[in-house]
């Protein structure tokens, strides 16, 4: 049976021998001075030039690498000028390659190799997703100007090198909460992007539990009186409660994922890497199931159905005992038939195929029972594990069932508890049962709603706290660095599925809420799950956040501002605009000039960067005045709250150019701004266009009639060209007004225009006497057909007269 291979799978380091390493001359292993997160497994690097990137450059790729190679070029094209075609199977002779074998199938291939020299770029996947994580490690490479998602003036290079990788463990998973807090599809998809960069492989979405149900599932079970689509009708919009946390007085936002929803959210993922793993949660945490569907209300079931409804009453807060399903109903089990070979066949597509990320796991929850038996709780949990083995997938519990005395056999226990007798629970289990694995998720080190810092800007911040951080009242990024699952449960490495983070929402109402709590400590958890535990150090690690923060300010993302990090983790940046002189100015002559990146920004007035204008010609300066625009401002905390935190957006900044005479000049900007000093003012080499002229005036031009316009030629015009707007018109006798457009070239002279020119049409275009081709659509050789039409109207005409010759002979009726 396939399903007692899926865990055994799970092992990278048979695969590596398909990726052979290429070398460099006199490498030096260098896993203390580079910019990847998580840690590579190795790292050498090599005398010589940079490769530079170019607008002109594209991307070779196999069929397997071609997912990997439209990442990478889908990246470069929004932060770049450049097209970065990808070219499959040979195609051109490209500086930069990617490929992989196709997957295998089980556990996807994740290593991969990276070499880069002065001249070109190679990638070699072990299968698709080991490209990927090959183009993340060389987007970390190249600086986070590369990733942008505006275009930057900026070289991007990177140094020769030799990346042989591969994770430590094959799970390095987050588990999103969507039913106390709704996430929709488009944050979900922020969030992966960010996975993805970190190489986390495995988003655990929990889509159940009391206070809502968040998935579609369709049909009806009539044996049994089930409708599955009164599971979204009652209790798709439900959320955390007002009131039921101290650190927030907001609701939950309610809302729930369609089919289709979800089919996305899998594709999206999986083409970054990523496998979605639902988890539908029992026996306990269930009373959304309950108040949506009344054929799984028992006598075992926990909250007691309304007598009039026959249902669960809604979840409004937690109570003293927690909710269960009725372990005796045969429904309970035919209703979780259709669950989970629905969320399977959803999660089964064909680009989690081509990836190698089809659905080998479903969560089937298991904590918190405190309203059911041991007994009605092993009996509940043996019928899921079957369902789910039933549908070749590997079930996954809650540590709790470690502590049941259940047999778990080809399964995944996944421990949440804190403290050493909780973690020995677990490490029980493993040892009764042989073939189980490990999923370590020690709230101490992974829970992401504990607090990252106590104050932030000296407002101070309100959360939760899972773990005990020594004498700290919060958890940090080093906290989260500084555990490994080998010891704290104190197995080898080959009984550990991995690591996940949990990302409960209880106290997250938006975006920025998640993010905050999340970043920078998710790239620990990253570290925990994918370096080497020899090549793990902090100082490297976190010389290396950095480059992830300016990510994050990049994109608009949240984050503590976190005191154990080095200081220069935050220091600022400035992005120049590329070629700002050639977009139109305003009538300031005002232009970008620039992005600047850096934290805690609270008001425009605490920027003071100065910019001056110096002519190439005569060396003269001039001081332009600048002002910035910036989305969102940094606001630290809401007071008593553990909502609306943000840190600012990047920041605009603008030059007036009203002064400026000379349009060759040199820009030199510099200043300050919170947790940004210019070292040096940054030059650079523009030249200023003036206020745009429109292009010389173009004489009438003379068409004849019946012919397209496009067959009218405008005459050449210093500093661009000329395009017709509708260039099928068709030109009728007389004076034809039409549109035309002028696109100036790169001597910046003039701006793009539409005008009105005039085509005198005075004489009709000489008919054409030849048929046209009507070949067919297909080039097969075939003679090309003649036209019909003269053999109908000879054959008309020859009836007329034979019709003629007849009238004296014909007798018509009287």
């Amino acid at each position: 049976m396939r399903l007692r291979h899926i865990i055994a799978a799970f092992s990278c380091a048979a695969a590596v021998a398909a990726v052979p390493s290429v070398g460099l001359a006199n490498p030096v292993t260098d896993l203390d001075n580079h910019t990847i997160i998580p840690t590579p497994a190795h790292i050498s690097s090599a005398a010589g030039s940079p490769f530079t990137l170019k607008p002109t450059d594209c991307i070779s790729s196999n069929e397997s690498g071609d997912p990997a190679a439209q990442l990478l070029a889908a990246t470069l094209r929004t932060s770049t000028r450049g097209d970065f075609p990808v070219e499959q199977h040979g195609g051109k002779n490209c500086r930069i390659t990617i490929t992989a074998p196709p997957a295998t199938g089980g556990s996807p291939e994740e290593n991969y190799t990276l070499k880069v020299d002065s001249g070109s770029i190679r990638i070699v996947g072990g299968g698709p997703v080991g490209a990927v994580w090959g183009v993340q490690s060389l987007l970390h490479l190249f600086g986070p100007a590369a990733a942008a998602p505006v275009e930057i003036k900026q070289t991007i290079s990177a140094n020769p090198v030799d990346i042989t990788d591969e994770p430590r463990f094959a799970w390095r998973g987050l588990l999103l909460d969507p039913v106390r807090n709704f996430w929709p599809v488009d944050e979900v998809e922020s969030l992966i992007d960010s996975m993805s960069s970190l190489k986390m492989n495995v988003l655990h979405m929990h889509l159940t539990d009391d206070q809502a149900w968040r998935i579609d599932i369709t049909g009806q079970d009539t044996e049994h009186g089930i409708n599955f689509s009164d599971l979204i009708k009652y209790s798709g919009n439900g959320a955390t409660a007002e009131k039921l946390t101290r650190f927030t007085d907001q609701v939950g936002r309610a809302g729930w994922y369609s089919q289709n929803d979800y089919r996305r959210i899998v594709d999206y993922a999986a083409r970054h890497g990523i496998r979605v793993v639902p988890e539908v949660d029992g026996p306990g945490h269930a009373n959304a199931a309950l108040h949506a569907i009344e054929a799984l209300n028992g006598e075992k079931s926990y909250l007691p159905p309304d007598p009039e409804t026959g249902r669960a009453p809604q979840y409004g807060n937690y109570t003293e005992k927690f909710t269960t399903l009725d372990p005796d109903l045969e429904a309970t089990y035919a209703f979780h038939k259709t669950v989970i070979s629905q969320l399977t066949e959803l999660s089964d597509t064909p680009t989690t195929r081509k990836m190698g990320l089809t659905p080998d796991f479903f969560h089937i929850g298991g904590d918190e029972n405190n309203s059911i038996s041991d007994a009605d709780y092993a009996h509940y949990m043996g019928r899921i594990d079957e369902i789910a083995k039933n549908n070749n997938l590997t079930p996954i519990y809650w540590g709790d069932a470690a502590g049941k005395n259940i047999h778990l056999p080809h399964a995944v226990i996944q421990p949440w508890a804190q403290g050493s007798r909780a973690h020995a629970v677990a490490t029980k289990a493993l040892t009764v049962e042989p073939t189980l694995k490990l999923l370590a998720s020690p709230a101490e080190y992974v829970y992401f709603p504990t607090r990252p810092v106590v104050s932030q800007q000296g407002e101070n911040i309100v959360g939760p706290v899972y773990g005990r951080c020594g004498d700290a009242p919060a958890c940090g990024t080093k906290h989260y660095f500084d555990w490994d699952p080998g010891k704290l449960y104190k197995v080898d490495d080959d009984r550990i599925l991995g690591v996940e983070g949990a990302l409960w929402a209880e106290t997250t109402r938006n975006r920025g809420d998640m993010e905050f709590l999340l970043f920078p400590r998710m790239a620990s958890t990253a570290d925990v799950g994918w370096a080497a535990a020899g090549n793990r150090g902090w100082d490297s690690f976190a010389a290396a956040l950095a480059n992830h923060v300016q990510l994050l300010l990049l994109h608009g993302k949240n984050f503590a501002i976190d005191p154990e990090a080095p200081a220069g983790t935050y220091a600022g940046v400035f992005y120049p605009a590329p070629d700002p002189m050639l977009a139109a100015t305003d009538s300031a002559h005002r232009v970008l000039l620039g992005y600047l990146a850096t934290t805690a920004v609270t008001d425009p007035d605490q920027i003071h960067l100065t910019a001056t204008a110096i002519s190439r010609s005569t060396g003269d300066t001039t001081t332009v005045p600048l002002s910035y625009r910036m989305d969102e401002t940094f606001h630290a905390t809401d007071k008593d709250q553990a909502t609306g935190r943000r840190m600012n957006s990047l920041i605009h900044v603008y030059g007036d150019f009203t002064a400026v005479s000379d349009p060759d000049i040199t820009i030199s900007v510099g200043g300050t701004a919170p947790y940004f000093t210019a070292d040096a003012p940054k030059e650079l080499s523009w030249r200023l266009r003036t206020p745009p002229a429109d292009p010389a005036p173009v004489a009438p031009l003379t068409g004849r009639e019946g012919e397209k316009l496009s067959a009218v030629a405008i005459p050449a015009t210093p500093g661009g060209v000329w395009s017709w707007d509708k260039p099928d018109t068709i030109l009728v006798r007389g004076d034809n007004q039409v549109l035309a457009t002028f696109t100036p070239d790169d001597t910046n002279t003039y701006s793009p225009v539409t005008r009105v020119l005039l085509v005198k049409v005075d004489e009709q275009a000489p008919a054409k006497t030849s048929q046209p081709d009507r070949r067919s659509d297909t080039d097969n050789g075939s003679t090309p057909l003649s036209s019909p039409i003269p053999v109908i109207i000879a054959l008309l005409l020859a009836l007329a007269g034979a019709f003629a010759a007849a009238m004296p002979y014909l007798r018509l009726p009287q």
